[in-house]
């Protein structure tokens, strides 16, 4: 667990649904990260690029899973004590 404060952060959930975050070079992530602000890009179920099951796994009754993956992501980033709670936009 961090001992420091925790940081600003902002979780940024890639276009799609059948889309996919992948490591590399983005502009507006470094933007963030050089003001302080932590970075947290996840690919929820829905997500390209793992497999069939996976991006057919937010379909109708299981998007309101994929809604909850999004609100989990959040509170892992609180609870981790890498972001601050306060003010969800």
């Amino acid at each position: 667990m961090r001992e420091d404060p925790p940081n600003p952060a902002v979780r940024l959930t890639h276009g799609g649904p059948e889309a996919q975050e992948r490591p590399g070079y983005n502009p507006l992530f470094q933007a963030l990260v050089a003001q302080g602000v932590a970075v947290f890009a996840p690919n929820v179920r829905g997500s390209s690029g793992f497999g069939r099951s996976f991006v057919a796994a937010d379909t109708l009754a299981g998007r309101y899973g994929a809604i909850a993956d999004v609100a989990a992501c959040a509170d892992f980033l609180i609870d981790s004590r890498v972001a601050r709670p306060g003010q969800r936009h």
